[in-house]
């Protein structure tokens, strides 16, 4: 997967619709959900998760930490970093160079 790809599937996992818009020079945005008809709904660019740590974030803001038990650590054997996650009924691991990928991989196994 490209990592525009990876972006998109976030973003639908995540619950957002996606769009290209000629205004955004045809750029994916996402529906933010807020709107209340047509003519009022609000749209943001699609966040960059793989490669942004506070869009990544938005990931993990998802589960209910109190039964949930989410890890993201610095892996020394693979000088990268691994991201273990648990919705409460399933878990998924991955392991990449940057804390943001990993998160991003891990939760698109779910």
């Amino acid at each position: 997967m490209t990592d525009n790809e990876i972006n998109e599937a976030v973003a639908r996992k995540l619950g957002y619709k996606l769009a290209k818009i000629p205004a955004f020079n045809n750029e994916t945005v996402i529906d933010l959900g807020r709107n209340s008809g047509f003519a009022d709904f609000e749209i943001k660019k699609l966040p960059v998760y793989c490669h942004s740590i506070e869009a990544a974030w938005e990931i993990l803001e998802k589960f209910d930490y109190a039964h949930s038990h989410n890890i993201i650590a610095r892996s020394p054997s693979s000088n990268g970093w691994h991201c273990q996650l648990n919705d409460g009924l399933n878990y998924a691991t991955a392991s990449e160079y940057t804390a943001q990928m990993a998160i991003c991989l891990a939760f698109l196994k779910l």
